[in-house]
């Protein structure tokens, strides 16, 4: 078996790998995705993605190219922390096995965290200095500095599609709170057309604002948001309900998906009254 460097676009690729028989068969194939997260994982900036498929066995040959592969990328980048991970379905106790072969740590993941939806006020207070503000991003001024924050804080490529096929949503809103010096966080909510569930899809609060309740403070805005629209349930960012179960008999829950690492995301979630359930993917990784 030879591991060679795929073609794409009619030229080799430095991050993706195939499998092949001495006849050119393919066996199994592998890809290196690195991007910088430095929003959601400042202390680890630099996530180096490898993945793989094929035959099984090919597949820890790949996966050990496509790891190669990413710690020469990370060693391009001296100056910044980088971590390589694997996306592992739960149940894919195969694929965890080969992983920790190469020395990945079973210590991330994607979970999903659970609360009940009540009715009644916002219980956190107002942050000194703040107004809260509800849009639907209609004004091209504002729309704009959102679009640019997204490109710009968590590399969006697709910010102005992606906002367009949001404000198409039932019940899309931005929630806001303003302050003199201007944004101090915003919230990004919308209601499932399929299931009239409460979705949070975006929640950002400006760096000089941190620490002082302006996330915790949005989070309830929208609780109440999706309270006042009679909605079962409120979920960050996906949830459906078997479309045969009766609205008055859904459990009136809300979750949250958030990863185990981002500390101050779990942090959010658990002090807006959020619990941990199920692990919906499993993320192990070698910290470089």
């Amino acid at each position: 078996m030879i591991i060679r460097n795929a073609v794409e676009a009619g030229r080799k690729s430095e991050n993706a790998f195939v499998a092949v028989d001495s006849l050119g068969d393919e066996y199994g194939w592998c890809r290196v995705e690195p991007h910088m997260n430095e929003q959601q994982t400042p202390e680890r900036p630099l996530e180096i993605k490898i993945s793989a498929g094929g035959r099984d066995d090919a597949q820890l040959s790949l996966l050990a190219a496509a790891m190669a592969r990413a710690m020469v990328i990370a060693r391009e980048r001296p100056d910044v922390r980088a971590r390589v991970y694997a996306e592992v379905p739960p149940g894919d106790d195969a694929l965890m096995e080969r992983l920790t072969e190469l020395g990945f740590a079973d210590d991330d993941a994607l979970l999903r965290m659970r609360r009940r939806v009540v009715g009644g006020p916002i219980t956190v207070p107002l942050p000194e200095g703040c107004a809260p503000v509800g849009d639907r991003l209609d004004d091209p001024t504002e729309r704009r500095f959102f679009l640019e924050r997204q490109e710009k804080l968590f590399h969006r490529d697709d910010a102005a599609a992606w906002l367009d096929e949001l404000r198409g949503r039932p019940g899309f809103r931005r929630l806001l709170l303003t302050a003199r010096s201007g944004l101090a966080g915003e919230l990004i909510c919308w209601m499932e057309p399929e299931t009239r569930e409460g979705v949070v899809g975006l929640v950002y609060t400006v760096p000089d604002w941190r620490r002082r309740g302006v996330a915790s403070y949005l989070m309830e805005a929208a609780r109440q948001y999706f309270d006042q629209c009679r909605l079962p349930a409120a979920y960050l960012p996906k949830l459906r309900f078997a479309k045969d179960r009766p609205l008055e008999d859904s459990l009136l829950e809300a979750v949250a998906d958030v990863r185990w690492r981002q500390a101050p995301a779990v942090h959010l979630a658990a002090t807006a009254g959020y619990r941990r359930g199920e692990t919906l993917l499993r993320l192990p990784g070698i910290d470089l």
